[in-house]
């Protein structure tokens, strides 16, 4: 990466590093925002950004959404408003994550986990578990991935039954597989009572494995 280019990425986090960094900042009274339902429209387009693959896009207007939806939800509080921050949070880590900002990442899902809880959603609550369990995953922690998502799960569990809520269980009951293989094959979890436990999560799921045996002597399979 030219020195031009090291620029002008940070160009682009360092405002978003602030408006993450001044969440409880008082409202400056002169700022004149959007409407809720303005605010939850942009909220979604930069979420679509994302998955369009339109860093520049996200990264440029995440700042003044983030700004904008803070001061709203001190002004006008509402459970729509606190979902909509909660969102551009995340967005915001999604970026931060694809960009190669991990530690702002990490400051980001704070943030959504503080706005979900005055929303009083658990869905985004356990979202932010899985979030921070990939992040956790990629980095080759994969038993404390599993812790995290398994938190989600846990989470979960407040919440009234919706197609919303079985998409999120989908999200975490995946997870939960891929996390106990990768520690299952790269000898994280060592001990025959943590062998035990995991096939037998594995077999919930629905998955057959060979069974690791620690001796040695090969293994059976899961039915």
């Amino acid at each position: 990466m030219t020195e031009l280019q090291q620029d002008r990425l940070a160009g682009l986090i360092r405002p978003i590093r602030e408006s993450l960094d001044l969440y409880d900042l008082e409202v400056d009274p002169g700022l004149i925002t959007r409407g809720p339902a303005e605010l939850m429209q942009a909220a979604d387009e930069l979420c679509q950004f994302v998955r369009a693959a339109q860093l520049n896009s996200a990264a440029e207007g995440l700042p003044h959404l983030i700004t904008e939806l803070t001061a709203a939800v001190h002004r006008r509080p509402s459970t729509e408003l606190w979902r909509a921050l909660a969102s551009a949070y995340r967005t915001a880590h999604d970026v931060a994550v694809k960009l190669g900002f991990l530690d702002l990442s990490t400051i980001a899902l704070d943030r959504m986990d503080w706005a979900a809880q005055h929303a009083s959603d658990p869905l985004l609550s356990a979202v932010r578990q899985y979030m921070r369990g990939l992040v956790y995953f990629r980095e080759g922690e994969h038993t404390i991935g599993l812790r995290l998502v398994s938190a989600g799960h846990h989470v979960l569990g407040q919440a009234e039954p919706s197609v919303e809520s079985l998409a999120v269980e989908g999200q975490l009951l995946e997870a939960k597989d891929c996390f106990v293989r990768a520690a299952l094959d790269d000898g994280t979890i060592t001990t025959q009572e943590g062998i035990t436990a995991a096939l037998a999560l594995l077999a919930a799921l629905g998955v057959t494995r060979a069974v690791p045996n620690k001796q040695g002597q090969g293994g059976g399979q899961i039915e």
